[in-house]
């Protein structure tokens, strides 16, 4: 596991610094790194029967759709090109697109969030494996029948130790950032990540069949609107809250973060196009409760109030939505000359 941790790591971190060649590769790799130990490790008898398996089997073949999932991710949200305009030629006798689509529908428990997994999270899982992993050789090294030289046990021993410091390495860097208040980044760096998490499960819905259809709601819009959600939930919560979200931060105000929230807002309508994030952030300022909070609304600035008050005109409910469509449209006219693989990406809620 050592080395699919490696090119894990490198893939992790060249996708959040931007370097999606790289990033792309990488997962590939890691990806393929996880299906050569399962080819060699799973061992069948006469052809039907399994009698060895990795240790950790299943959380193998999870890592790996994981990180092929994030490198199609990769070529959906920033390709020039869409993949449903090269679509694999059916052939005689073979199995086609609507056949292949057909027998592979995956059911998922939508009781949980579509939300995915933060690059910390999932390297912490991938420790987590791993320490077990390295936990269980050493474990059964010690109770083997079979002597073991002490260089095998000392080895096995640093092992455990090794991805244990690992795990603990990454849980307090997910401790580092749960504690601390969204006023830590830059609206525009707020606003980026936003985006990148909202165009990964934009670039899974199928429009306009998922849109259109009269069965169960697609996954792939309950994702967007899982996020949509969480985040109206999280920034109202971090307002009404103030600084006792985080002891660290007791110099942080109200006003402060809803100062922050306002530019984040604006960002994500007019620099990113993000209308699904910009409509949930709105909604958390709105929010009757966050609203009651006068004495914080005070302290805010007079330019910025404007600003609010300007940016609440595209979502006011008057005539289905007219103020957001009007502006949704005009994006879409103002880019459709660029081959983007997205130009915008809508308030999912309201078009479902």
């Amino acid at each position: 596991m050592a080395a699919f941790e490696q090119v894990l790591k490198n893939a992790v971190t060249d996708f959040t610094t931007g370097d999606l060649k790289n990033g792309y590769e990488n997962y590939l790799k890691a990806a393929f790194t996880l299906i050569l130990q399962l080819s060699d490790e799973v061992v069948f008898e006469d052809k039907n029967r399994v009698t060895s398996l990795p240790n950790h089997v299943y959380n193998l073949f999870t890592l790996s759709h994981k990180c092929l999932q994030t490198a199609e991710d990769i070529i959906r949200n920033w390709s020039i090109h869409s993949p449903d305009t090269y679509p694999f030629p059916s052939q005689e006798g073979g199995v086609t697109n609507s056949s292949l689509e057909r027998e592979n529908v995956i059911t998922i428990e939508t009781t949980l969030p579509l939300i995915p997994l933060s690059p910390l999270t999932q390297m912490s899982i991938i420790h987590s494996s791993s320490l077990a992993s390295a936990s269980h050789k050493l474990a059964l090294s010690k109770h083997s029948k079979s002597s073991t030289a002490s260089e095998v046990l000392h080895r096995l021993t640093e092992d455990v130790n090794i991805h244990r410091s690992n795990l603990d390495t990454v849980n307090a860097q997910v401790q580092s950032v749960t504690d601390v208040l969204i006023t830590t980044w830059s609206p525009d760096a707020v606003a980026k990540q936003l985006t990148i998490i909202e165009a990964q499960l934009f670039a899974k819905v199928v429009i306009p069949d998922d849109l259109l259809s009269s069965e169960t709601q697609s996954t792939r819009i309950q994702g967007c609107l899982d996020l949509h959600k969480y985040i109206e939930s999280s920034f109202a919560h971090q307002i009404i809250a103030g600084s006792e979200v985080s002891s660290n931060f007791p110099e942080v105000h109200r006003e402060d973060i809803i100062v922050h929230m306002i530019r984040t807002a604006y960002l994500l309508l007019h620099a990113y196009r993000n209308f699904n994030s910009f409509v949930a952030v709105m909604k958390a300022l709105t929010n009757p409760e966050v609203r009651r909070l006068n004495k914080s609304w005070k302290l805010v600035p007079r330019k910025l109030k404007q600003t609010l008050n300007e940016l609440m005109v595209h979502m006011h409910p008057k005539e289905n939505y007219r103020g957001y469509r009007a502006l949704f449209e005009s994006v879409l006219q103002e880019n459709d000359q660029f081959d983007a693989g997205i130009i915008g990406i809508p308030c999912m809620e309201l078009h479902v």
